[in-house]
């Protein structure tokens, strides 16, 4: 069993590229409070019927920044 007392990711503030285009691979960016335990968090896009789960991992320099890949399909998604 692993113990910390570091935080969590608790909030998001922007994520980049905020537009993707249908079926492509895409790398994005987002600013967090903390990209410590990315590994046991879920972060995923919703079009409100589908959930897309992201496959993230974290910058190994910038505590801030977490990397997530994803291909999506057509639709608005939030």
């Amino acid at each position: 069993m692993i113990v910390t007392t570091e935080p969590f990711i608790s909030k998001i503030f922007s994520i980049f590229p905020t537009y993707a285009g249908y079926n492509e691979p895409i790398i994005y960016t987002l600013s967090v409070d903390t990209n410590y335990g990315i590994k046991y968090n879920s972060i995923s896009l919703s079009n409100g019927k589908y959930n897309d789960e992201f496959l993230c991992s974290r910058d190994k320099l910038n505590k801030t920044k977490v990397f997530c890949y994803r291909r999506i399909g057509l639709g608005n998604y939030i």
